[in-house]
């Protein structure tokens, strides 16, 4: 058992704290095994090292009057865990807390001083994120409807001019058959059917009390093609950026939050609208966004928005052959 925890405590240790930059004597290998009520001549470090490049670890000596150690590969490299950790620090739907709680453990795949460096470069702070804690129970209890062909349950939510969450359709309950988990445009969805055999989606930011069931899904129906339905509900060029102030009914709020998170300043204007100011490229994607608000949404201001906007919808209507 000795030799087994001996092994187990060398591999910690060069996983930890060794890399490229960062080698260990056999003698730091020893000072760790002592911390931990092991004792080991030099001969026998070097056989466990040795067994444990027989085993597959990519382990180094640097060769001197006093060898060195270190782990050389890993699962990750450092890019690749880069890659995880910008996914993860980018993404709204992944709480602020989460997203350092998920970096504190992705960090570890690459050693301490890599990891060190990465949760120092770590910056979420002005980001806009989601507040809803729950996520990561959420898509693994979803995942786990769809790879045992179960239904869930949940509740979804919106918000009202103040901002607050209010429970969709009185908090009805939503029966839902989950097929398929997609991530587009920052957002995380979940496809599949209600009890009406319809293919519907459904943000898993907005859900509320979900809990998986014992209840078999829907079938699928004849036909379904996620890659198809991806291309058909998900069609989601910079300028000058500006700080604008838009003018919204109500029911935009969700929207507003959607682009700009829940920080955004708004201020309620009446019993039917709201104002949002936001600090935006003034550029064709968002007049193209405003006007797809179909008079629900107009600029209040400045003039260049407003003017550039006007331009930007002449050229729609010369384009289908109507004069402004």
């Amino acid at each position: 058992m000795k030799n087994y925890n001996r092994l187990l405590l060398i591999l910690k240790y060069l996983h930890d704290n060794t890399d490229e930059d960062h080698t260990s004597s056999i003698k730091d290998i020893n000072d760790f095994l002592s911390n931990h009520y092991l004792e080991a001549d030099r001969k026998t470090v070097v056989e466990c090292i040795n067994e444990l490049q027989e085993v597959g670890y990519d382990i180094c000596c640097v060769r001197s009057t006093q060898n060195r150690y270190y782990m050389r590969t890993r699962p990750f490299t450092l890019a690749e865990v880069k890659l995880l950790v910008d996914a993860i620090q980018s993404s709204r739907f992944v709480s602020e807390e989460k997203s350092r709680e998920i970096v504190e453990k992705l960090s570890t795949l690459v050693g301490s001083y890599k990891g060190d460096i990465l949760k120092r470069h770590l910056y979420i702070g002005s980001r806009a994120k989601t507040n809803n804690e729950r996520i990561t129970e959420y898509v693994e209890k979803i995942q786990a409807a769809i790879t045992t062909n179960k239904e869930v349950i949940f509740q979804y939510f919106d918000y009202t001019p103040d901002k607050q969450k209010t429970l969709r359709r009185d908090g009805k309950v939503y029966h839902f058959s989950p097929y398929d988990l997609i991530w587009n445009n920052d957002m995380y969805y979940v496809v599949g059917c209600g009890r009406h055999g319809t293919v519907l989606k459904y943000r898993i930011d907005r859900m509320s009390n979900l809990e998986l069931l014992d209840t078999d899904r829907y079938p699928m129906p004849e036909g379904y093609d996620i890659s198809d339905f991806f291309e058909k509900e998900f069609s989601m060029m910079a300028g000058e950026t500006c700080t604008v102030e838009l003018l919204c009914n109500n029911e935009l709020m969700g929207s507003i939050i959607d682009k700009f998170g829940e920080d955004v300043k708004t201020e309620i204007v009446d019993i039917d609208h709201f104002k949002a100011t936001v600090d935006v490229e003034l550029s064709k994607t968002f007049y193209g966004w405003v006007f797809a608000s179909a008079g629900s949404m107009k600029i209040f201001s400045p003039e260049v928005a407003k003017d550039g906007f006007k331009e930007t919808a002449q050229k729609f209507f010369e384009a289908v052959g109507k004069p402004l």
